[in-house]
């Protein structure tokens, strides 16, 4: 996928307590778009706090991780009316969590672990074409 370079970096959150699915994920993106910053929080709370104090074009986050879930995170983005596009990624092979995801309407995309080029860029080119985040 080719995106042009003059586009506005886009700001992306991954929140996933796998530190190097931080450096595979942040490695896939930027090769589908080089315009991404990618900020990285390892838990539900540290993504809440750095929702508060900055603004993001798109979040991806984990399901599974200790203390709160992804689903917790869904959850608190709808009680917040936060207007933010969400995908989803997960090792979980339940098609309840799929299933699940789609009630949430921020929910743009369910990607099973492990990510690769193909599954992004796939998103990616949806996401292009249904928003504005690719606007120039």
């Amino acid at each position: 996928m080719n995106f042009s370079a003059n586009r506005k970096a886009l700001r992306f959150l991954l929140v996933d307590d796998d530190q190097m699915q931080h450096l595979i994920s942040e490695r896939l993106f930027t090769q589908c778009h080089a315009a991404i910053e990618l900020t990285c929080a390892t838990s539900v709370d540290e993504a809440l706090e750095q929702l508060k104090v900055e603004t993001f074009d798109l979040v991806i986050t984990d399901l599974n991780m200790p203390e709160k879930t992804g689903w917790d995170l869904l959850q608190q983005l709808q009680q917040q009316n936060a207007n933010i596009p969400v995908i989803v990624v997960s090792s979980s092979l339940d098609e309840r969590d799929t299933q699940r995801s789609t009630r949430y309407d921020s929910v743009l995309s369910y990607i099973p672990k492990p990510l690769d080029l193909p599954r992004v860029s796939n998103v990616l080119q949806q996401l292009q074409a249904s928003t504005t985040l690719y606007a120039a």
